[in-house]
């Protein structure tokens, strides 16, 4: 049984309990959908301009994935130092929802907490096992899990995730 996303975004609070565990504070911004200021704030825009499918688990999740797939430095760089306004950086994207997939997959959340951007296909994609591993986004997505297991908000995150889980 899927959770229903009321009931996700009834744990908003616990998710930026988290982001606030790993440093970060939430700020809710009609001035993007979500974006990282490189000053420690992800902001995300106001509930009503979310789609229906979006909760702030599934943001903050992925934005933490951002931040471990590029590394401590990242925290002091605008969107983690990603460019989307090309396709430079694509790969790194890539990765980083490689990381959110194989997060979410022990707890049978893959396709609850997926992205809802326009990397929603690719994540799809990905989860039917449609896309070619590279090696690079392999790579990075790897460097991402060492580092959000040596966190110290993993078993946090990994609690909240479990409460979320549909369960066997």
């Amino acid at each position: 049984m899927q959770r229903s996303y009321v009931d996700i975004r009834g744990r908003d609070a616990d998710w930026i309990q988290l982001a606030s565990m790993a440093g970060f504070a939430i700020a809710r911004s009609g001035d993007c959908w979500v974006g990282y200021d490189g000053a420690g704030t992800i902001m995300i825009t106001p509930d009503d301009s979310l789609d229906a499918d979006d909760t702030l688990a599934q943001i903050i999740l992925h934005e933490l994935c951002h931040f471990c797939v590029e590394g401590p430095a990242s925290a002091h760089q605008f969107d983690w130092g990603l460019d989307n306004t090309d396709e430079r950086h694509v790969w790194r994207e890539h990765a980083a929802l490689r990381l959110q997939a194989t997060t979410l997959s022990e707890f049978g959340l893959r396709d609850t907490l997926h992205p809802t951007t326009e990397f929603r296909g690719w994540y799809a994609a990905m989860n039917e096992g449609r896309v070619a591993v590279v090696p690079a986004v392999q790579t990075a997505a790897e460097e991402g899990a060492r580092r959000l297991r040596a966190a110290s908000w993993y078993p946090r995150l990994r609690q909240l995730l479990s409460a979320l889980s549909p369960g066997p």
